[in-house]
């Protein structure tokens, strides 16, 4: 993780956020669970979008100023991200980078969205994998 952190994802960058979370007992579900773990997923992908680099970050929340920095950190500038339209993610054209917005909503179908599809199932697995080593 050390050695790939200061590379840079390049070119079309798909870009999703997420959280990961600890055991639940009260019942509360989606982003209103208070000790759930912010953190951005980014997809480099080829023109066919197949991916060729992951990138997965912690962050201080989905906040501008946390979203700007990351991009600055992890970006190449005049790269196009493409994002599901959550509204911290424009800050990547502060980066300066192009910024496709894809306005998904939060049902199901957002999660099969073409653009999204394989960021999407790389966090599934990614969970899965956490969840059964943990479990």
């Amino acid at each position: 993780m050390e050695r790939e952190s200061s590379k840079k994802l390049t070119g079309r960058i798909r870009i999703d956020d997420t959280y990961l979370s600890g055991e639940r007992t009260d019942g509360k579900r989606g982003r209103g669970y208070e000790n759930k773990i912010p953190f951005v997923a980014a997809a480099q992908t080829d023109q066919a979008g197949q991916s060729q680099k992951l990138k997965l970050q912690l962050v201080d929340g989905f906040k501008k100023k946390s979203i700007k920095e990351w991009t600055e950190k992890s970006i190449d500038p005049n790269s196009l991200v493409v994002s599901d339209g959550l509204a911290c993610f424009s800050e990547a054209t502060k980066a300066p980078c192009v910024h496709e917005k894809h306005v998904c909503g939060g049902d199901r179908a957002s999660v099969e969205k073409e653009e999204f599809y394989r960021v999407n199932t790389t966090l599934g697995n990614l969970k899965n994998a956490l969840r059964s080593t943990l479990h």
